[in-house]
């Protein structure tokens, strides 16, 4: 069933276990693995850098202003040179806060509504163009022109799942689905769907554990057409925690 969730016509990205460092290599099918470096750190030595420099964030908005962050932003002009991404590394490693960051970087402000927002009046917009993030910089204007706040986000984050016990796991997956659609729900009031389709997303969004198990498997191809009609751009699924 985790797989079949991955088979979406109109993936871009799927970023699995996210890394803290390094791109090791280049793999056909537009297809790169990226790994990090070992480290010599005790667990003491660990605990007093998390406590002082505030290791551990998840949220890309709080970690920029830490006094720990370090600046990974031109790492996202990596993730757009590919179709698909997988990332490797341990756990605290910083995948997640790297999931937030692309996410943050790369999704549509939008309203209760579905109607995009002026990016300059984001919150996100003030974190990227004031910190002095490299990304930023005047060589990269053109890439900013063309990704920033662009992309619809499909965010997985398998964490939330139990893959323990098969009745666990069901359960569970009827309320990760119905989170991922409740999300989105503005798109109950686009112009681009039909009442069928907006009726669909309901059910996904509020009864998803009385949909049958085909329905289930199908509702992330659903909910990525959904979004290309009504933003008419292609999404980036984004997933995390699927160790």
């Amino acid at each position: 069933l985790c797989a079949s969730f991955l088979s979406l016509t109109n993936m871009l990205f799927v970023l699995y276990l996210f890394p803290l460092v390094i791109i090791a290599n280049a793999m056909e099918s537009g297809y790169i693995e990226i790994t990090n470096t070992s480290s010599d750190l005790s667990m003491s030595d660990l605990e007093k850098l998390t406590n002082e420099y505030d290791i551990g964030l998840l949220d890309f908005y709080d970690a920029v202003k830490s006094k720990g962050f370090v600046d990974k932003t031109e790492f996202i002009l990596e993730f757009f040179k590919h179709r698909y991404v997988l990332t490797t590394s341990p756990r605290r490693y910083g995948r997640t806060l790297l999931i937030d960051m692309l996410k943050s970087f790369s999704e549509i402000p939008v309203d209760a509504n579905g109607t995009r927002l002026p990016i300059q009046s984001t919150n996100y917009y003030t974190v990227f163009s004031t910190n002095n993030l490299s990304i930023f910089r005047d060589e990269h204007a053109a890439f900013i022109r063309e990704h920033f706040m662009q992309y619809p986000i499909i965010l997985l984050d398998f964490n939330k799942l139990d893959c323990r016990h098969w009745s666990n796991f069901r359960e569970d997956m009827s309320e990760f689905i119905g989170d991922i659609f409740e999300y989105h729900k503005y798109l109950l009031h686009s112009p681009y769907l039909n009442p069928q389709q907006k009726r669909q997303i309901y059910k996904y969004s509020k009864h998803a554990e009385h949909l049958g198990l085909s329905n289930k498997i199908n509702s992330l191809k659903f909910l990525s057409q959904m979004l290309y009609t009504h933003f008419k751009k292609k999404c980036i699924v984004l997933v995390d925690d699927l160790d």
